[in-house]
């Protein structure tokens, strides 16, 4: 775990720096941060929607197959309706423990220490995003 530094910097070559900054450096620095903020929201909206689907999906098929097998027998549509839950909650622990471990938790107090100057390993990466999708997915499905 590592602090972030936000000390504002002020010292001689620094106000140099910023002096030679053309006038549109403050806009076009604004713009880049809301531009930034615009991809980050459409990223988490993507994201939500492809769980959405995978979830409908799969949870149709889920059912599909169950109670096509539960109209021959109760005991194997049951067995199998346990089997598919299992392999589900099975593969995201799998996902979580051995390639995303920052996933495991709610992922709040990371972000919230991140906000604050926390730089904690391993919780911004891509791989925590999709353990973190395949806990959603799973908790959807069951």
């Amino acid at each position: 775990v590592e602090s972030l530094d936000y000390e504002v910097i002020e010292n001689y070559a620094y106000r140099e720096e910023q002096a030679q900054r053309s006038k549109f450096w403050v806009p076009y620095y604004i713009m880049l941060k809301w531009f930034f903020a615009l991809l980050i929201g459409v990223g988490t909206g993507l994201a939500a929607i492809f769980i959405n689907l995978a979830v409908e999906n799969f949870s149709g098929w889920k059912f599909t197959l169950t109670f096509a097998i539960i109209q021959h027998s109760y005991f194997v549509g049951f067995l199998v309706y346990i089997l598919l839950n299992l392999a589900l909650v099975f593969s995201s622990v799998y996902i979580v423990t051995q390639f995303a471990p920052a996933a495991a938790g709610s992922g709040i107090p990371e972000i919230k220490g991140y906000l604050n100057g926390v730089d904690t390993h391993g919780i911004l990466l891509f791989r925590t995003l999709v353990g973190k999708v395949s806990l959603h997915f799973s908790r959807q499905l069951l």
